[in-house]
């Protein structure tokens, strides 16, 4: 499956169709999460039940009935999903709690599954996202979409709407035939054994200045003031720059080896333990090594998968 990230343009009725939504879709995760809690302390989680407590929500509140079915279907998965996770963390022996309702700085995303959207274009990298009881959206579509179109995902990034499409094909390039092993480090982000150096790109050293100068201003404000929480999404906006600066660097060096390479060896590294002792702990985050072994591996699982149907 191959996933798209494309910018919606919401008139002020369709943002305020998008947020109810993502309300509602909340409170049903909420809902759900209280039943879980509620079958656990009997001691049996029976998940058909807890799935039906979707039409008993509905009936016992008709607000919900304003959100598209199969967006609030997708709560359920989501629910069962991170406490699959969190089973797998206990069982690797990490300290964990327990599943947390969702306030709304936590909650940033909802789904619409099988039905209920579809895509038109307009002309080029323009187009119209419909959406069941929302509305049809302008879109940004900058690449195009190859495959069929199975789940739309809405998400809310900072007072910006996302779309992200999944669809049903499969990458379509092939991986190289080399295998090269990578030495990541700090003056150098990594040295591969053919002697190829990649620079450190040091994001937040690129906006240090400016982050710190965000914050300065934020710590100034009164707290519950209106001018706080324009201080707070400042600050919000220079980590999100930091962020996709970074993420936008591991993606394409990911590419680039992924594309020369079968096969990719790394160090095993304990990052954690690097950076608790390390004067240079900043730039050790900001490498973000899992990042990039994240990336890697993901892009070649994938075109082996394809490869081999």
């Amino acid at each position: 499956m191959l996933s798209y990230v494309f910018r919606l343009y919401p008139n002020r009725i369709q943002a305020l169709g998008l947020e109810r939504s993502l309300e509602l879709c909340r409170q049903a995760y909420n809902f759900l999460l209280e039943k879980l809690n509620q079958q656990s302390l009997s001691g049996k989680i029976d998940v058909g039940a807890v799935k039906h407590s979707i039409v008993e929500l509905k009936n016992v509140r008709p607000e919900f009935n304003e959100v598209y079915s199969k967006a609030l279907q997708p709560e359920c998965d989501r629910l069962f999903s991170n406490l699959r996770s969190l089973r797998r963390l206990k069982k690797n022996g990490t300290k964990v709690g327990a599943l947390r309702f969702k306030g709304k700085d936590w909650f940033k995303t909802f789904s619409y599954n099988q039905s209920g959207f579809g895509l038109e274009m307009v002309k080029s990298k323009k187009g119209i996202l419909h959406l069941s009881k929302i509305g049809s959206i302008k879109i940004k579509v900058h690449r195009s979409v190859e495959g069929n179109i199975r789940q739309v995902t809405l998400k809310n990034r900072l007072g910006k709407w996302f779309a992200i499409l999944i669809t049903n094909a499969t990458p379509k390039r092939m991986c190289g035939e080399k295998v090269l092993g990578l030495d990541l480090g700090i003056n150098n982000y990594l040295v591969d054994s053919d002697g190829d150096k990649v620079a450190h790109p040091h994001n937040v050293d690129k906006y240090a200045q400016r982050l710190a100068l965000a914050q300065r201003d934020l710590a100034r404000k009164k707290k519950g003031s209106g001018n706080r929480k324009k201080a707070r999404l400042w600050v919000a906006k220079v980590h999100e720059k930091i962020e996709r600066s970074r993420n936008d660097f591991l993606h394409k060096l990911s590419a680039i080896y992924v594309r020369k390479c079968r096969e990719i060896v790394v160090e095993d590294l304990n990052i954690a333990g690097m950076a608790r002792s390390a004067r240079n702990a900043r730039n050790i985050m900001d490498a973000s090594w899992q990042g990039f072994c994240k990336c890697s591996r993901t892009r070649l699982e994938a075109l082996v998968a394809s490869s081999q149907k």
